[in-house]
């Protein structure tokens, strides 16, 4: 992507300003000098000097200086690992056999908020009762499946704690 024209501008002004400075100060001019010959406070010179900073493009393909290509080197943080995807499969079955033992309005009220995406209140309105009863209710249901799942593995599980 290349940059706006606008950025461009405002790159050429910090450019010239930066030489004019050296030009009368030398290589060690001040970062408050840079504020006052562009009339702004620091905090819009760093967004200036981040907004105008060049992007670098480097190709995953080339090797560091081990030979390794970069690619092979950079974690991907989206990935799930493999024992972590099995993890959270088993525990998904073991909550869904632990759901069929729920009552039939607990396992509705889960139902209904989890996979239908209802609120709370639209569940109380379709079965005629109060929504502080129909939070009751899922309160009830899912102090269940964290006990359940507590008595499984009594240490913290990460993303799948209920």
């Amino acid at each position: 992507m290349s940059p706006t024209r606008c950025s461009r501008t405002k790159a050429r002004r910090l450019g010239m300003a930066i030489c004019k400075l050296q030009q009368e100060q030398g290589a060690g001019y001040s970062q408050d000098s840079l504020c006052l010959e562009l009339n702004m406070s620091k905090e819009e010179l760093a967004g200036l000097m981040e907004e105008v900073r060049p992007v670098r493009v480097v190709s995953l393909d080339k090797t560091d200086c081990e030979d390794h290509p970069l690619h092979e080197i950079i974690p991907d943080d989206c990935c799930v690992l493999a024992p972590d995807a099995l993890e959270g499969k088993e525990i998904i079955s073991l909550l869904v056999e632990r759901m069929a033992q729920l009552p039939d309005m607990q396992k509705k009220v889960l139902a209904m908020c989890y996979y239908e995406n209802m609120k709370l209140s639209e569940i109380a309105a379709l079965f005629g009762v109060t929504v502080s009863r129909i939070s009751q209710i899922h309160r009830e249901a899912v102090a269940v499946l964290r006990k359940y799942l507590t008595n499984l593995w009594p240490e913290p599980r990460g993303a799948y704690c209920l």
